[in-house]
């Protein structure tokens, strides 16, 4: 089972240039713009075999798959989205948009926390900056929507691993509404 990425993207320009983008490369309803669709932005071939496909698409997307889209702003000159990938950004999807959309600002964003990964993007005026930006509280923050808990990460990475170097059996952890999962988490019962 692959990792969870958690994606940030954004997008901003003239009205007819996101009508376009949105047209060209999104799945839409009455509401407008409900999620990318990278088959819709770069097919995929006709007569591959399932291993080939796969293939295709991770050579040509960055990523297997995509989904949970959650549509955050939308408005006539801007459309800014969270989701879900495996193991890190479709990143080649987002090459293929700023060269496809020069004129467009072009922001992306994502982390998955089992490979420690902290990525973004920038397209302005079709010139492209990729970095890795440390993964810092505010970053995940920016990314996921959601805060950082570190210690019911650890609760279930301690489980999990008992014996772990990072384990530290008996300590003690501040779940809050979390109680009852963590103690669960912990092996300890509901307490």
């Amino acid at each position: 089972m692959p990792n969870l990425a958690a994606n940030l993207f954004s997008i901003s320009g003239p009205e007819a240039r996101i009508a376009d983008f949105i047209s060209n490369n999104c799945t839409s309803d009455k509401r407008g713009c409900i999620g990318l669709n990278f088959e819709k932005t770069l097919p995929i071939p006709g007569g591959l075999g399932q291993d080939e496909t796969r293939r295709w698409v991770r050579e040509h997307w960055g990523v297997s798959w995509f989904n949970d889209f959650q549509v955050l702003e939308t408005s006539a000159t801007s459309l800014r989205l969270r989701f879900t990938t495996d193991w890190g950004p479709p990143y080649r999807i987002y090459r293929h948009y700023a060269e496809a959309h020069p004129t467009l600002k072009i922001e992306a964003a994502c982390i998955e926390e089992g490979n420690e990964l902290s990525w973004k993007f920038v397209a302005i005026d079709g010139q492209v900056e990729e970095t890795e930006p440390e993964m810092t509280d505010d970053f995940y923050y920016e990314v996921t929507g959601e805060d950082r808990d570190e210690d019911v990460r650890m609760a279930a990475y301690e489980h999990a691993n008992p014996s772990s170097p990072v384990a530290r059996p008996g300590r003690h952890l501040r779940l809050s509404v979390f109680s009852r999962f963590g103690a669960w988490l912990l092996g300890r019962g509901h307490q």
